[in-house]
């Protein structure tokens, strides 16, 4: 079964990921967050998002019981913030601009964009909860690129804007 499980984690590191970090507030009112790449839409309608998170993440708790979260899209250059939120036993928030929603949900002012979200349900499934979001904001950043994980590493997506060099159209750095 190792055998196995190291190959998918070598295969499934040559899928490029977006990378988000989910935030929310725990039952005491303290901003818990963490680093995903298994992030995807789900439906139109209604606008509805998930979201993967190990049961062994310490803030597993706090979004599996919360009434609402946030989606922060990682802007290119702000790895060390998705590889803050990524670790575990240190203050993800220290020194990091939040602002809170009306609903309370920290959201993350740097982000490239953000989706509010209502959550839905969360589904058990092997080691990792599928937390599913129904959307009640969506906000872009204009001109931010996107982070992405690949092969391990971290890099961006920039697309050309009208009139832009063809050759940078949909460029991997």
């Amino acid at each position: 079964m190792e055998e196995l499980q190291a190959r998918f984690r070598a295969t499934m590191a040559h899928y490029p990921a977006g990378v988000v970090i989910v935030t929310t507030r725990d039952g005491h009112g303290r901003l818990q967050g963490f680093t995903a790449t298994s992030f995807s839409s789900l439906s139109l309608a209604p606008p509805s998002i998930l979201v993967c998170l190990a049961h062994a993440a310490f803030c597993y708790e706090a979004f599996v019981t919360s009434r609402h979260f946030a989606i922060n899209f990682v802007g290119a250059g702000h790895d060390g913030l998705a590889l803050r939120f990524a670790r575990r036993g240190e203050d993800k928030f220290a020194g990091v601009p939040v602002r809170l929603t009306e609903q309370g949900v920290p959201l993350l002012c740097e982000a490239a964009a953000t989706l509010e979200c209502a959550t839905d349900s969360h589904v058990v499934s092997g080691d990792h909860a599928i937390l599913v979001g129904n959307v009640l904001d969506a906000a872009i950043a204009e001109g931010s690129d996107v982070l992405v994980h690949y092969q391990r590493r971290f890099g961006h997506v920039r697309f050309a804007r009208a009139g832009g060099d063809p050759a940078d159209h949909g460029a991997v750095r």
